[in-house]
């Protein structure tokens, strides 16, 4: 394998690198369709029965026989339930040769529950839902590719199914790596770090649909961790190195990738997170080194492990809504120094009331922090020129999951 030394993309040149060298034969397994709902269905599922199979009714009333208006008024004082009408439920089918339905508030009954009036229905058929109206024999309810919404999993279930084929998630081995760090069980050593990027990372590839593997914490030892890697190839679909991935002494990650697979890419000129590793091996499985601190680990993983997971299950890439907001307050780095890389910055943004955008850094302590947006919802991308202030307007990238703004105080 060769390791493609220190090759430097931009955020897009990276995502689109990486999801390009990967390659994927996703699985499929049979799960209950109450358990569908969220899941990305393996192929088209057509309906097993008709539905529904009986006429029913649209509204709460009582089902007749439109030809029974038909010229003078009937005597509706000769009308007897189950004989000239019955009482009809919505949803409920409706029995005999009852064609039509007149709302309950139009009808008039006695307080001995006589029948007194009918107002005549428009026409045969009214409120009456027909036979196979929702779904007849073999129309399609999902389609292959498609994410099973909680409707569509109820449809699933009308149509006569209590299994659905849906993708099996991906597998995603995550090996964290170290030598300043414990795990976060064990007691801390004075100068010590604790390991918590597998918890976050794990959390995050969950939530996208990822089943994540987590290896034990390893020593910065290149041998160990090759051979960690190698083990994470065999069972995994993904494979994600964390720690490593920069220039100091004891920084493996590049060497054991390298061993395992062919590196294209070592870093991106975006921070935090920079020194990036993306690789692939044989069958196209991608490694990716994602950086040890905690706030690049986060934000490439967002930006790369998502993408990757997207391609796994066959879904279009999904380009991040973005608002344009004025700078209540502005990072303090690195307005202070000269960047050579674009910075991103965790942001919260909220609206007023009258629907306009403000922003500060998420690590802001003021009054915006009752929203409750933990690391932020939005990013800011500072390019090596740019100089913010106070009042500016900005453009923001809404973070995943991509909620709308609250209105501050909501």
């Amino acid at each position: 394998m060769t390791d493609a030394n220190h090759i430097w993309l931009t955020r897009k040149e990276a995502e689109g690198s990486l999801v390009a060298h990967a390659r994927f034969a996703a699985r499929t397994h049979m799960v209950p369709v109450e358990d569908a709902s969220g899941r990305i269905a393996a192929k088209d599922v057509s309906a097993l029965r008709v539905f529904p199979d009986k006429p029913a009714s649209r509204w709460d009333g009582i089902a007749v026989r439109y030809d029974a208006f038909q010229g003078a008024k009937p005597d509706f004082s000769t009308w007897r339930e189950g004989a000239d009408y019955r009482f009809s439920n919505t949803g409920v089918c409706i029995e005999g040769d009852f064609d039509t339905v007149v709302r309950i508030e139009e009808t008039n009954f006695s307080d001995e529950g006589a029948l007194l009036d009918v107002v005549t229905p428009k026409e045969r058929g009214q409120l009456v839902i027909p036979v196979g109206s929702e779904m007849g024999k073999g129309d399609v309810l999902v389609r292959k590719g498609q994410r099973i919404t909680p409707f569509a999993a109820a449809r699933l279930a009308r149509g006569g199914y209590e299994q659905v084929e849906v993708i099996a998630p991906p597998r995603v081995a995550f090996v964290p790596t170290g030598n300043e760090l414990v795990d976060y069980r064990s007691e801390l050593p004075a100068g010590k770090n604790v390991e918590t990027n597998s918890i976050m990372v794990a959390s995050k590839l969950q939530r996208w649909g990822a089943d994540p593997v987590v290896f034990p914490l390893l020593k910065d030892d290149p041998n160990l961790i090759a051979a960690a890697l190698r083990s994470a190839l065999c069972q995994a679909d993904i494979v994600v190195l964390n720690g490593g991935s920069s220039k100091g002494a004891d920084d493996y990650a590049a060497v054991a990738i390298a061993s395992v697979a062919d590196i294209f890419c070592h870093a991106v000129k975006m921070g935090p997170g920079a020194h990036i590793i993306m690789a692939a091996a044989e069958e196209g499985v991608p490694v990716v080194g994602l950086s040890g601190p905690a706030a690049g680990a986060d934000m490439t993983a967002e930006f790369y492990l998502r993408a990757l997971i997207e391609k796994y299950y066959g879904l279009a890439p999904v380009e991040p809504p973005a608002v344009r907001a004025t700078l209540a307050a502005v990072p303090r780095s690195p307005f202070n120094r000269k960047s050579t890389v674009t910075m991103a910055y965790r942001m919260v943004v909220w609206r007023d009331r009258a629907g306009a955008f403000f922003s500060q850094p998420a690590s802001e302590e003021s009054s915006v922090g009752k929203i409750g947006r933990d690391g932020g919802n939005a990013y800011l991308f500072v390019e090596p020129d740019d100089n913010y202030h106070v009042g500016d307007v900005a453009q923001m990238e809404l973070s995943w999951p991509y909620e709308y703004p609250p209105c501050c105080g909501d």
